[in-house]
């Protein structure tokens, strides 16, 4: 459960970033969606260290 979690955080992180990265001159909503990639893949980088 933890790596499939893992995973999805990090391709969800990707895309959002670069959807937000793409058109972050168009509206607010995607300098917002940068901030939550970026999350997203800091939360995959927690879930994927050594335990």
């Amino acid at each position: 459960m933890g790596f499939i979690a893992m995973v999805l955080s990090f391709l969800f992180g990707i895309f959002f970033t670069v959807i937000g990265v793409v058109r972050r001159k168009q509206n607010m909503f995607y300098k917002l969606l940068i901030v939550l990639g970026v999350a997203l893949l800091v939360v995959a980088v927690y879930l994927a260290r050594p335990q």
